[in-house]
């Protein structure tokens, strides 16, 4: 059996996917894969040379027919970013994606899971579990978040976590997280996390006056961009993003939870003369 995280190459794995199937199945063909994915074996075979790329569409079709599923297709996905990327910044993304992919455990919720990013206290109770490691009740899991939760709602906040799978009982029947961090698929509809990113946005302000210079790093910058170089600012943004997982997978003894928001957006329409 393939395992795909071990791969770094999409076109590497496809050529391994294709022998690996030979052999199980004499009759499996790299021309039977093409039909599969709904182009000529000639295709096929300049994808696996390197010679074409390949289209988000037909990277779906390929997804569908190798039946990869959630972290599985997204590590597909990753892996046709980074080999199509053309500048060295995307490049330099995307590895550090794959990296952190392979050696962190996450997990990806389904997009029926609306209901985790209703509330900004559902998000930081399971996160708050990875320190406390179930040694405290709802009364005391209530009283430890800023601001203050009420604990019927921290109840409801473990229910809802029970029932994603993002938390389960250990031996001593305490809750504990199932993974270290999660994810949100690609086809996540704007919908389902705009309310949180609101109160988060939110907190972040009450944090100016709620907490010292010393437990906090608040910081603006006011720019002006051309199209070009907001893809730049996006890049260094994602890039940080991923720093920041990579330095929190890697961190012990911990003892209080953050939120960190990163934000760019617009400040004027565009200037026509420039534009």
């Amino acid at each position: 059996m393939l395992l795909i995280f071990e791969y770094k190459s999409y076109r590497v794995f496809l050529k391994e996917f294709i022998s690996y199937s030979q052999k199980q199945n004499p009759k499996y063909s790299l021309r039977l894969f093409a039909k599969k994915i709904g182009i000529n074996p000639s295709s096929v075979v300049r994808i696996l040379n390197g010679q074409r790329n390949i289209s988000s569409d037909l990277e779906n079709r390929i997804i569908s027919t190798l039946k990869l599923r959630t972290r599985k297709a997204r590590y597909f996905s990753l892996l046709v970013k980074y080999d199509q990327a053309k500048r060295p910044a995307e490049k330099r993304i995307y590895y550090e994606q794959l990296r952190l992919f392979r050696y962190t455990k996450l997990k990806t919720l389904p997009p029926t899971s609306d209901e985790y990013f209703l509330h900004w206290y559902n998000v930081a109770t399971r996160e708050l579990l990875n320190i406390v490691q179930g040694n405290a009740d709802s009364n005391k899991l209530s009283k430890l978040l800023i601001p203050h939760v009420k604990p019927n709602d921290i109840r409801k906040s473990l229910t809802i976590l029970r029932k994603l799978g993002l938390i389960v009982k250990n031996k001593k029947k305490k809750w504990v997280p199932t993974d270290k961090f999660v994810s949100t698929p690609n086809e996540w509809t704007n919908t389902a996390t705009h309310s949180f990113q609101c109160q988060m946005a939110d907190l972040g302000r009450t944090a100016l006056d709620a907490f010292p210079k010393s437990d906090r790093d608040i910081s603006t910058l006011t720019i002006s961009l051309s199209e070009n170089g907001l893809n730049n600012v996006k890049e260094i943004i994602t890039q940080a993003r991923q720093d920041i997982l990579q330095a929190t997978a890697s961190d012990t003894n911990v003892t209080r939870v953050y939120q960190v928001n990163l934000q760019l957006f617009p400040l004027s329409g565009f200037c026509k003369e420039n534009a």
